[in-house]
């Protein structure tokens, strides 16, 4: 199905103690959805949900021609992931007994079989039309966060006024000097 180094699929899966819940009633939350990136075809997307927050992260991977979306549970993949040995080659063969029933990853001597569920199950949150849209690199929002006055620090999300409204009576001006420092980066950067 697929190939990668460890260090791209470890990067990719980095993130699935912050959104996957190990122990969820939902089978399917506790996976990780690999998918073909359609802009790159040397590239795939990792994709995390539990329902509240959805995650991606795109990989550099060998794709083969066969290759068909899947779900394997994201923790124990990225437990096996971690502890290869740096710079280990990871491919992913598919298991097929009336479709895919699971994938075994092998690496070096290691062989490592791991159940699927199908990549229909996945929830995918729908994302519509926001009013707002911001692009920032990661280190300009992480030294803004960090620059902030040692209060507690509130982000409002889309469709959250409330809190937007709770976050701007706590912090009066602290609020907004956040969001207007995050747009005056922005704009320099598009200049």
């Amino acid at each position: 199905m697929f190939k990668a180094e460890k260090a791209a699929m470890a990067s990719a899966l980095a993130i699935t103690n912050s959104v996957v819940e190990r122990r969820s009633t939902i089978p399917i939350l506790q996976n990780v959805l690999f998918e073909k990136d359609s802009a790159s075809s040397d590239k795939l997307i990792a994709r995390f949900t539990n329902l509240d927050i959805e995650a991606t992260a795109r990989f550099s991977a060998e794709v083969d021609s066969d290759f068909e979306a899947f779900t394997v549970p994201a923790g124990t993949l990225s437990d096996i992931v971690n502890k290869l040995p740096d710079g280990a080659e990871i491919a992913l063969l598919p298991d097929r007994t009336n479709g895919l029933t699971g994938v075994t990853l092998k690496s070096g001597r290691s062989r490592f079989k791991l159940p699927v569920l199908p990549a229909d199950d996945f929830a995918t949150m729908k994302v519509g039309e926001l009013p707002y849209s911001l692009t920032l690199p990661a280190t300009e929002l992480a030294a803004a966060l960090a620059d902030h006055d040692g209060k507690t620090l509130d982000i409002a999300a889309a469709n959250s006024l409330l809190a937007e409204k709770k976050a701007r009576a706590r912090h009066p001006g602290g609020y907004l000097k956040k969001v207007k420092l995050i747009r005056e980066k922005q704009r320099g950067s598009n200049a």
